[in-house]
């Protein structure tokens, strides 16, 4: 089976983004340094209706300090019967990530079934997110009868820059305490 890692927030939450995986028991085990670890299992059964992201492509493909792009999104309806007029609100769970416009409808969605949200979410970034950080939203679906809710993230990508000379013009081929010049990178 597949195992998967995550770490409590300040309010000792932890959102996991646990794959599909058929009926049965999901042993879970709960650790922190200096305690006993807590082991449990939870029985994981089939829905009448169960909604979860299947896609969420960024316009542009990366994600980049400073940007605002649209978020286009699927759920897949792995239940049993047909989930009926299913809305979605995204919102941030990472610092510097944030939502402009989070509503979102995929209508009725058929057992197996996947469908696309009508529109699109508008999602921006902080200009401070650094290279290789993974931000995270969480969209929250819902018939009315029945909440689910989908974990979407991805990895920011930022230019890294490497200096590969550097000229001093001032009084001598080094900059000197007190000394004005110009550093050429």
């Amino acid at each position: 089976g597949a195992q998967v890692v995550g770490y409590a927030d300040a309010s000792g939450q932890a959102i996991l983004d646990i794959p599909a995986m058929p009926a049965g028991a999901l042993q879970v085990t709960i650790t922190e340094s200096g305690f006993l670890p807590y082991m449990s299992s939870i029985t994981v059964g089939t829905a009448d209706v169960d909604c979860r992201v299947s896609s969420a492509v960024f316009n542009d493909g990366s994600l980049n300090p400073g940007e605002s792009f649209e978020l286009a999104v699927s759920l897949t309806n792995f239940g049993t019967t047909t989930a009926a007029g299913v809305t979605g609100t995204l919102t941030a769970v990472t610092d510097g990530a944030s939502v402009q416009q989070g509503s979102l409808v995929f209508g009725d969605i058929l057992s197996g079934n996947e469908n696309d949200a009508t529109g699109v979410a508008l999602v921006s970034l902080d200009a401070a997110v650094v290279d290789g950080q993974e931000v995270r939203w969480l969209l929250t679906s819902t018939n009315g009868l029945t909440e689910w809710t989908s974990l979407i993230s991805g990895t920011v990508e930022a230019g890294a820059f490497t200096v590969s000379s550097t000229t001093w013009y001032g009084g001598g081929s080094d900059p000197d305490p007190g000394e004005v010049g110009v550093l050429a990178l």
